[in-house]
């Protein structure tokens, strides 16, 4: 059976994922922030180090964003934790698996990057920026890869239709967000060994014009 270690598996996102990709056959090993500091890399090493079987999928799903704000009225807390949730997380998660995906002779990794990277808007530029990071690192990754027949790519989604986005979503908003079952499936094309796509960025925009 294909092992595939997901983060961020209890979010509203990841628990859709999760499920799917179980459901299609794929043995899931779920890490989130209440078991392993994503952020600690001695935290992340011994996570992967506790992984018995050979894993050819990572999925990385955690991610967060604050309250928009004028940047002139955030802080360098703010800054630290945009930085910590979004970037470092990452960075420890995919830094630690390379040398298993490489033993195993082949991987694919997938991460979640967001609209505001692309297109960028008012007061959202510390989500925006450590956003834009993650897709560069990524790309940056999938060249690293090549040699050893590791592909990677970032989802990059407007508003995803999770609970915890729908307590404060508009309700005419709402029908356009992406569905997380069509990120889902988008993560199971990507994780599929005959998916050819490397360094990809895959927008999703669903029924929003941004």
């Amino acid at each position: 059976m294909k092992s595939v270690i997901v983060t961020g598996a209890t979010g509203g996102l990841g628990t859709i994922v999760t499920q799917h990709l179980r459901t299609i056959g794929w043995n899931v090993i779920t890490v989130n922030g209440r078991t392993t500091d994503l952020t600690r890399m001695d935290a992340v090493e011994r996570f992967v180090a506790s992984v018995a079987e050979p894993v050819t999928g990572l999925v990385h799903l955690v991610g967060g964003i604050l309250p928009a704000a004028p940047v002139h009225t955030t802080t360098i807390d703010d800054f630290n934790w945009y930085v910590a949730v979004n970037l470092t997380t990452t960075y420890t998660i995919v830094r630690a698996m390379m040398p298993r995906l490489i033993q195993s002779g082949s991987g694919s990794i997938v991460t979640i990057g967001a609209y505001d990277a692309l297109h960028q808007t008012a007061h959202r530029s510390l989500y925006a920026a450590t956003k834009s990071a993650v897709v560069a690192f990524t790309k940056a990754i999938a060249e690293e890869g090549k040699p050893d027949n590791i592909r990677a790519n970032v989802i990059v989604p407007s508003i995803i239709r999770t609970p915890a986005n729908l307590e404060w979503g508009d309700a005419d908003e709402v029908p356009k967000w992406v569905d997380p079952g069509h990120v889902a499936q988008t993560i199971e094309f990507l994780l599929s060994p005959s998916c050819g796509l490397n360094g990809a960025v895959l927008t999703m925009p669903g029924g929003l014009t941004l």
